[in-house]
């Protein structure tokens, strides 16, 4: 079974089409990468996958679960944008504790690895 899969998904701002039609495959223990010019839809499809982003059609699932609105899945997955919001903290410390209150996975030692093998 893939562990990701988007299915017909599209995302549309006013006129302008980010994402259209997307059928994407992703087995478990695969890594891909997004490439493309600003506005080419990256960001917009791995807020979908993330589940922050609601489809205009099509869905995304996780080991043929929706990923929007399911909790059990949501915290199953990991962002770490290029710029974090000023609500997320303003130091590596701040959005640590941030992440450690909302994923029940969370592991300070893994944390503390982490942060020593990339400084």
């Amino acid at each position: 079974m893939e562990a990701i899969k988007t299915v017909n998904l599209t995302k549309q701002y006013k006129k302008f089409i980010a994402v259209d039609k997307l059928n994407l495959q992703i087995e478990q223990g695969e890594l891909f990468s997004l490439l493309g010019v600003n506005g080419a839809g990256k960001t917009t499809l791995i807020r979908h996958l993330i589940g922050s982003y609601i489809p205009d059609s099509g869905e995304v699932l996780y080991e043929g679960q929706p990923i929007f609105e399911n909790n059990t899945m949501k915290s199953r997955v990991v962002y770490i944008p290029d710029e974090f919001p000023m609500t997320f903290g303003s130091n590596i410390r701040e959005i640590a504790n941030f992440y450690s209150r909302i994923y029940p996975s969370w592991s300070e030692i893994r944390y503390q690895q982490l942060i020593s093998r990339f400084k």
